[in-house]
């Protein structure tokens, strides 16, 4: 099965840009290509800067509903998994941080532990992965203690990781494959 690619060339002068499209069709058991050739006159730095613009408000769309719905989310489903565990939770509890006063508090502790993550792995990829598994308790403490300040649910992350990094590592890889 032939996939989809694009492949960006440069035409005959610096300034022209050549685009192919290739689609892969398949007709009965037969398959060919199509190419759309896009150059010159026919393509417009202006399709290319709004495709450029869309892409970049997509991104800033995605980042902002990672921050502000899906971090609190995922400290309300451990909340769910914590208040399972003595059989008295509801499925309200994953969306309860949206109602309480500290929804806040929530987001910027979660958004400072994916920055300090991001920042850690831009200086190398272990670094990156060591923090990730540092920081993998914050979810877990915010769900028991929402008004927790950042930096005390950050060392307190640290302190219960202290020497188990490599056994959640672990643990982790023993779920691939499931």
């Amino acid at each position: 099965m032939q996939n989809m690619f694009w492949a960006l060339a440069i035409g005959r002068h610096f300034w022209h840009v050549s685009l192919y499209l290739s689609l892969p069709v398949y007709r009965s058991s037969t398959s060919y290509m199509i190419t759309y050739q896009l150059s010159g006159s026919r393509f417009s730095w202006r399709i290319g800067g709004v495709l450029l613009a869309v892409f970049f408000m997509l991104t800033v769309i995605g980042l902002l509903f990672g921050i502000f719905v899906v971090n609190p989310i995922a400290v309300g489903k451990c909340r769910f998994f914590i208040a399972n565990r003595q059989n008295r939770g509801g499925y309200d509890q994953i969306f309860s941080l949206f109602r309480s006063g500290v929804y806040l508090n929530v987001v910027k502790t979660m958004f400072l532990r994916d920055l300090y993550t991001v920042l850690w792995s831009l200086l190398l990829i272990v670094p990156g992965i060591v923090k990730s598994y540092e920081y993998s308790m914050i979810p877990y403490i915010l769900a028991e203690n929402p008004q927790i300040d950042s930096s005390r649910a950050f060392a307190v992350s640290r302190s219960m990781t202290n020497g188990e990094k490599a056994a959640i590592f672990i643990l982790d890889w023993s779920f691939l494959g499931w």
